[in-house]
């Protein structure tokens, strides 16, 4: 029974020296296309690690050849997670892909988030951001004060107020709010998008 497990200890270490030579010679590879630049010192490195590692491997496959073993089962298992999260990553971004705005008719707006649906802003607040649209256009830099909003939309500070939260809950608005109740405030990406 031990001269089996030695035996396949050997194996393995000569399987992990061969797969290290393998690692090896690829690695000589992209570092002989990149050149002598950062990329192709930092690959020649990993070329003289795998090597030794290798060479070291097939002349020790008991000691040496374990530690390759190692080495490599635990590059696969970071390459397997790596690959997991990847794709976690993708499928998210696929599914939280940016709000679109894709019809603006009377108030109602049609929105692309993965399924259709739709928001409806009222006339007062797609007014809004317009106002804020045609302003952004005009200079990106400026926000917009309660005062002119008050003048173009012809609604009192107390009707504009709800308004204006809710565009900015959406994310439609930035709001800087001052301790009395006025604001200034900007269209953001996704308020352009809207009346766009």
């Amino acid at each position: 029974m031990l001269s089996y497990n030695m035996e396949v200890v050997r194996k393995n270490g000569y399987i992990a020296g061969i797969m290290s030579l393998v690692a090896s010679s690829l690695f000589l590879i992209f570092t002989i296309n990149f050149g002598w630049n950062l990329t192709g010192q930092a690959l020649g490195v990993l070329t003289i690690f795998f090597g030794l590692l290798g060479i070291g491997s097939l002349w020790k496959p008991n000691s040496i050849g374990q530690i390759a073993s190692q080495i490599l089962e635990n590059i696969s298992k970071n390459m397997q997670e790596s690959a997991k999260s990847d794709s976690h990553n993708k499928q998210t971004q696929k599914n939280s892909s940016g709000i679109q705005a894709m019809a603006t008719q009377g108030g109602r707006i049609t929105q692309n988030i993965g399924i259709q649906k739709e928001l409806k802003l009222d006339p007062n607040k797609l007014q809004i951001l317009e106002l804020l649209n045609k302003e952004f256009q005009k200079n990106a830099h400026n926000f917009i004060s309660d005062a002119f909003l008050f003048n173009k939309t012809n609604l009192s500070l107390e009707e504009l107020t709800p308004h204006i939260k809710y565009l900015e809950q959406k994310g439609f608005i930035n709001v800087n709010w001052s301790l009395n109740g006025t604001f200034i405030c900007q269209i953001t990406a996704e308020g352009i998008d809207i009346v766009s």
